[in-house]
């Protein structure tokens, strides 16, 4: 989106800049091929945008709420994808990529199982992760239930085309 504004003014600019001048047609023929370059490359660049606002607002923003709405005030939430969850849900977070829980990194090297055994450390009330990107953890029935998910029809920005909130049953292995 940033090329195609940036192609878009140079071309609104040679374009104007040749009117106003009277220059020869090849100088226009240059603006005009610029300004429809600009044209072709903004038209997917905004779909796609307008996509990815709408995966978001379907999916974590729609969670967001859906936390707010359906789960205790006091629940803390393990997340994959904290941001707009975090912000519409008012809940505690537990980061399980390590951007504003740093606790987890070291877990991290160790894979998913790191992940897991992070999780089951922490004992938060309840999970919140793309399935795909945990496919071990979000398989465990003996650790997590699923009680509610989001699947888009159209994913292009998401961590993954479905995410799901699990109960976290015990913390015990």
């Amino acid at each position: 989106m940033p090329v195609a504004i940036l192609i878009l003014a140079a071309a609104w600019t040679t374009v104007v800049r040749r009117i106003e001048w009277h220059r020869v047609a090849l100088g226009r023929s240059v603006g005009v091929v610029y300004l429809a370059l600009a044209l072709l490359t903004l038209v997917p660049a905004s779909e796609r945008y307008a996509w990815g606002v709408q995966n978001i607002n379907a999916m974590q923003v729609h969670l967001g709420h859906w936390v707010d709405a359906n789960l205790p005030r006091t629940a803390t939430l393990a997340v994959n994808d904290i941001g707009a969850i975090a912000y519409f849900s008012r809940r505690p977070v537990i980061d399980l990529m390590g951007l504003v829980t740093p606790e987890i990194r070291p877990y991290r090297r160790e894979g998913e199982a790191g992940v897991t055994r992070y999780v089951i450390e922490r004992c938060p009330d309840f999970v919140i992760i793309f399935p795909t990107w945990f496919p071990q953890l979000s398989a465990r029935r003996d650790l997590l239930s699923p009680i509610y998910s989001i699947k888009l029809e159209r994913n292009e920005v998401s961590g993954g085309p479905e995410m799901v909130v699990y109960r976290l049953a015990r913390c015990t292995v």
